[in-house]
């Protein structure tokens, strides 16, 4: 089976695979991390063979020398090192400089310092941790991802089983790609919840930006509060209905399983006029009314909020100050936003000029 991917590789580098076998080849290479690392490898050789200085001069047997030692040494180590065993390999490498460019990596270090891979696993307790591009991972209970200790590729891949809230920090040269239970989620940056457990359908709840989400050849476009679901036993790609009763509670696990001690919890529910920006504007003698149009949004990563007191102060035409409290009431999800609409007072018609302060807002209730 690898001798068929070592043909399809080579072929689709040189772009002579068919609709079909490049299918093939790229569910083959999300399949496990194994199986990516494996075509990274054939990827650097491809890569550096084509880039490297016009003037260097490549010592062919001190590099196959050094080669086989080091597969020698890390053959039970390595999985992506079989794939210079196989004997037709040389014969299709060595038409495209593939030799040359192998000489090159070992002769100035580069191949052997590919990252190795680091995995965060969970039991009973959830965990938070900084990914290497400073992407933020919330991982539920019983959960896994692996991913490697930096992101030099053209992709930052990271694998998935189980669930997790993700923030990804944007970076439109280097998409984000998520593989888990045989779905792709791509982004360039943007926050969503992933829940991919063995044996249940995939679920991914966008909370900010736009994700790219596929399964059996089927992409679905997210866009903020949309679902798409992974039907395992149909093997079928949907987006799952709305519910207008329902609020997106993407992260409430976060709060429920063992995040209130994070720290970043702690200081969005401690501090939350911080993570809470207010815009408005105001209409004056609209039909003889003073009337406020407003939006709060939020920049928190987890936490909501759920009540919000503003205070509107006018200053009338003989300078005259007079203020009114008022309230807002509604979910402000994480990176979400509320509009609202108010009518003032009638002694507000008689103003030269409005302001509206944000005074309070309450978290959610444990």
């Amino acid at each position: 089976m690898e001798k068929k991917y070592d043909h399809f590789i080579v072929r689709y580098l040189t772009d002579e695979l068919s609709s079909e076998e490049k299918d093939s080849l790229m569910t083959w290479i999300s399949a496990s991390p194994e199986h990516y690392a494996y075509y990274n490898d054939f990827l650097k050789v491809w890569e550096h063979s084509s880039s490297r200085d016009a003037d260097y001069i490549v010592d062919t047997d001190l590099s196959w020398n050094v080669l086989k030692a080091q597969i020698k040494k890390e053959s039970k180590q390595r999985y992506g090192l079989s794939v210079f065993r196989s004997a037709d390999f040389y014969q299709i490498a060595a038409s495209i400089v593939l030799v040359l460019g192998l000489a090159y990596l070992i002769q100035s270090g580069v191949f052997w310092s590919s990252d190795a891979n680091i995995t965060r696993q969970t039991a009973d307790r959830g965990d938070f941790f900084y990914l290497p591009d400073s992407s933020m991972v919330w991982l539920n209970k019983n959960s896994s991802l692996t991913f490697t200790t930096s992101f030099d590729g053209k992709e930052r891949v990271v694998y998935l089983k189980g669930q997790a809230f993700f923030d990804v920090k944007k970076n439109p040269q280097q998409p984000f790609v998520i593989h888990a239970s045989g779905t792709i989620t791509k982004v360039l940056g943007t926050s969503f919840d992933l829940k991919a457990y063995e044996q249940e359908d995939v679920l991914l709840t966008v909370v900010t930006g736009k994700v790219a989400f596929t399964a059996q050849q089927q992409t679905l476009m997210l866009l903020p509060t949309d679902k798409g679901v992974f039907h395992r036993k149909e093997n079928t790609l949907a987006l799952q209905p709305h519910d207008t009763a329902e609020k997106i509670v993407a992260v409430t696990w976060i709060k429920e399983n063992s995040y209130h001690g994070n720290s970043i919890y702690e200081e969005e529910k401690m501090h939350p006029m911080h993570y809470t920006h207010h815009t408005f504007q105001w209409h004056s003698n609209l039909i003889s009314q003073t009337v406020i149009e407003g939006m709060i949004s939020s920049s928190a990563k987890v936490c909501a909020y759920h009540t919000l007191y503003l205070k509107a102060t006018y200053i009338s035409k003989k300078n005259k100050v007079l203020e009114y409290p008022f309230t807002v009431v509604g979910q402000l999800e994480p990176g979400g936003h509320l509009t609202y609409k108010k009518r003032l007072p009638d002694w507000f018609k008689d103003t030269k000029e409005v302001r509206i302060v944000l005074e309070k807002v309450d978290g959610v209730k444990n």
